[in-house]
């Protein structure tokens, strides 16, 4: 089975990975400061009376955490049709995270202000794919908006945003996500189109860019009447101005380039080291053990024991030896004292 060369555009990772679009990245730094008096309600926006209708719904709980509060997040996030590509969905996140650290001194929930400014940061992005200006940001907020049928039924014929609240927003696929939808059975569109869950054995990750023909647009606008919508042109600033965007965090990662004129520097030679404790031999093995040694009382020397004299036995007669002593010269003599002397055999020779 052959792969897709899926391209970095649609990776989940993207920037982290050193993915780059410098027209989102712009939109979504002119947009900040708007984006960022929308959530602290400095300036009016109709997301945030659509916010306030949802959290305060009776069937929805108001302290809600972990997996329930993932789940009214995506209930949110589906009110609107956000189609665009995973890569250019994580661009957000740097822009995600500074507004969390901007918010902090206004005590605002962090999920709340993530959800917020997850669905207007998409805004700006399909605004990119529609290759439309800034003051067509309402309109794309009401076309993007998924209204019920009684809801549409009631929109008065004097409303200026009419004809957006009933059109809609659809998306054109790019080229490996048509070969995808040839071979793989279901629809790849959605609020997470592009990403790969389920079909790893299909694609092959690439770091190659994506490739669009001249004039092709990701996403379009279309009418109740499934004709192309017509913006309207207005002195709206839509989502730009407020204050400028002051990153304080790395926005890429930061990469190794060596200069042309750098020579490689010439390697050192490797050098022994001494066999220590932390520098073991590899033909030797270090045994540890983990165990500590239990306390012991202090030592206390026991009394000596009485010293008893080893009995004494008394002295032994000593036995009779023979009398054969006399006849070679020893005689006994009183006092237990031997004496030997040496008897001539010729006495009368001198």
């Amino acid at each position: 089975m052959g792969k897709i060369k899926w391209p970095m555009r649609f990776h989940e990772d993207a920037n982290d990975n050193g993915y780059m679009n410098t027209g989102i990245r712009e939109n979504l730094e002119g947009s900040y400061g708007a984006i960022l008096e929308i959530i602290l309600t400095q300036r009016k926006h109709p997301i945030i009376v659509l916010f306030e209708s949802y959290i305060s719904h009776p069937n929805r709980p108001q302290h809600s955490r972990g997996n329930a509060q993932a789940m009214y997040d995506v209930e949110f996030e589906q009110l609107f049709d956000l189609y665009i590509l995973a890569g250019d969905k994580s661009l957000m996140n740097p822009f995600l995270v500074q507004l969390r650290h901007d918010t902090e001194a206004a005590t605002l929930d962090h999920h709340h202000v993530h959800l917020l400014g997850s669905v207007l940061f998409s805004l700006v992005i399909i605004r990119t794919y529609l290759g439309a200006d800034s003051s067509a940001d309402d309109q794309i907020f009401w076309l993007s908006r998924k209204l019920t049928q009684h809801q549409k039924q009631s929109i008065l014929p004097d409303d200026p945003f009419a004809d957006a609240k009933r059109g809609h927003l659809i998306r054109h696929l790019t080229a490996p996500e048509k070969a995808m939808a040839a071979s793989v059975p279901g629809e790849l569109l959605g609020p997470h189109a592009g990403l790969l869950s389920g079909l790893r054995k299909q694609v092959e990750l690439a770091g190659m860019d994506l490739d669009l023909p001249t004039g092709f647009r990701l996403s379009g606008a279309r009418a109740e009447n499934g004709q192309i919508y017509q913006f309207f042109s207005t002195t709206a600033n839509g989502l730009t101005g407020g204050p400028p965007f002051t990153p304080r965090y790395r926005q890429a990662p930061l990469k190794y380039t060596p200069s042309p004129n750098q020579t490689r520097p010439k390697p050192r030679p490797i050098q022994k080291e001494k066999n220590t404790v932390d520098n073991v031999p590899s033909g030797a093995r270090l045994i540890t053990h983990d165990y500590q040694l239990a306390s012991t009382p202090a030592f206390t020397p026991a009394e000596p024991a009485p010293i008893t004299p080893p009995a004494v036995e008394p002295p032994k007669k000593t036995a009779k030896r023979s009398r054969q002593g006399e006849a070679s010269g020893l005689t006994r003599i009183p006092g237990n004292c031997l004496i030997t002397y040496l008897i001539h055999p010729f006495p009368w020779i001198i």
